[in-house]
């Protein structure tokens, strides 16, 4: 390994400050160098220092040895850069002593510790040196640890870990700074969703609220406490209804406030679409799925919520002008492909229906189930009945014979 020249002069000053018992290291000195700040060093009695005594003698043959012991000892990389700084100073001779003759650190105060030098060098760390990592760097780690049990869905651990890293901090939140803030509200989210995905919803609204509580501003926590009322206000819905829709509007809530913060989420626009649908307020739905549409252009989904919406608020037209463009752009579009078929019904295009209808279903088996257009796919009640007329149907005779009477009861969309 290549030694620099300042290093070479460092030791050679240190190995001559022994070899040679001199009163005043300065001698070795150049003009620029014994003018340093510290004062020179003290005589030395030869009898008084074991080291001069050993080597001070004219012709001693182990010289040479003890002059390749200083050599080696210094060319590690740990030493070198740390005897830079200090080696020119007043204390060299006591630093030999104390790194090459077993001296007692207690006796030489000036002497560095070389180990936290060696683990932390500009050139990476040093083998089987002991790197200590920060409280910061730990606890990202165990976030980090959390997040890769639940993408691995070990859900029960990683929730085992958010709650271990949420004791670590005090309960009493005010005394934290900003980072800790955001550390603490990332994994109460984080515990949240894993709660969620383990179907204790209750739990997961409570980590949430605390998140918020901790990061006010942050749109990702009012987006996923909004999720949460919504998954409880579908399981109420078939059977209390109206605390299903108190429960609707508490989601909303939550989605606007995301949106204040993240205005340029169309899927934040989405979710609130998706409830306003649920909650029969068709024409409001509809301006948010514009809206998502019209940050995302490009997206088939957005695409297609428009299409129904349209459909629903008497637009039949325009929606089976998008439902049309949707198929012809995205042909593996099962349920576009379904509401088409449903339409065309409807319009008395009834072999299209029927054969839109046969293509659909073999693609998505799921569009069978009403349950799952309506909670899932949220789709509004005007497409559902086109559906079910199909359905009833079975054949193109039950089609033309039932659309007479769909044709007078809904003679407005027509």
């Amino acid at each position: 390994m290549h030694t620099p020249s300042h290093v070479k002069l460092s030791v050679a000053i240190c190995a001559m400050s022994v070899l040679f018992p001199v009163q005043d290291v300065s001698a070795f000195l150049t003009p620029a160098a014994s003018g340093h700040r510290n004062p020179p060093l003290a005589p030395r009695s030869p009898t008084s220092d074991p080291t001069a005594l050993a080597v001070s003698t004219e012709g001693d043959p182990d010289r040479c040895k003890i002059r390749n012991d200083v050599e080696q000892q210094f060319n590690r990389k740990d030493a070198v850069r740390s005897l830079n700084a200090w080696t020119l100073g007043a204390t060299a001779g006591a630093t030999w002593a104390a790194l090459t003759m077993g001296g007692s650190r207690a006796n030489s105060p000036s002497v560095p510790d070389l180990a936290p030098m060696a683990a932390s060098s500009s050139d990476g760390p040093v083998e089987g040196a002991v790197v200590r990592k920060s409280v910061p760097e730990l606890r990202f780690e165990m976030l980090k640890k959390g997040l890769d049990l639940t993408h691995a869905f070990q859900f029960e651990e990683a929730e085992d870990v958010y709650t271990e890293l949420i004791g670590l901090f005090d309960s009493d939140y005010t005394s934290l700074s900003d980072q800790e803030k955001q550390l603490v509200a990332k994994a109460f989210s984080n515990r949240g969703n894993v709660r969620c995905s383990l179907t204790r919803v209750s739990e997961a609204l409570l980590d949430y609220s605390r998140s918020i509580e901790l990061c006010p501003d942050t749109a990702e926590y009012w987006t996923n406490r909004g999720l949460a009322f919504e998954v409880i206000a579908d399981a109420l819905l078939a059977t209390r209804e109206k605390d299903a829709f108190q429960f609707y509007e508490t989601a909303i809530a939550d989605y606007e406030h995301a949106l204040v913060m993240d205005p340029e989420n169309h899927r934040l626009y989405l979710n609130a679409g998706d409830v306003l649908t649920r909650t029969r307020r068709h024409d409001l739905a509809l301006e948010y799925y514009r809206r998502a549409l019209a940050l995302f252009p490009m997206s088939p989904a957005s695409r297609g919520k428009v299409a129904l919406l349209e459909v629903e608020n008497g637009n039949v037209g325009r929606g089976m002008y998008m439902l049309e463009s949707i198929n012809r752009r995205n042909p593996d579009f099962a349920e576009m492909l379904l509401a088409s078929a449903a339409l065309d019904w409807t319009l008395g295009r009834f072999v299209e229906g029927v054969d839109s209808y046969r293509e659909a279903v073999s693609r998505d088996p799921r569009l069978f189930d009403d349950s799952y257009l309506k909670m899932d796919c949220h789709w509004p009640p005007t497409m559902l009945k086109m559906l079910d007329k199909l359905r009833e149907a079975g054949t193109i005779e039950g089609l033309r014979s039932t659309a007479v009477s769909w044709f007078d009861s809904r003679g407005d969309i027509i």
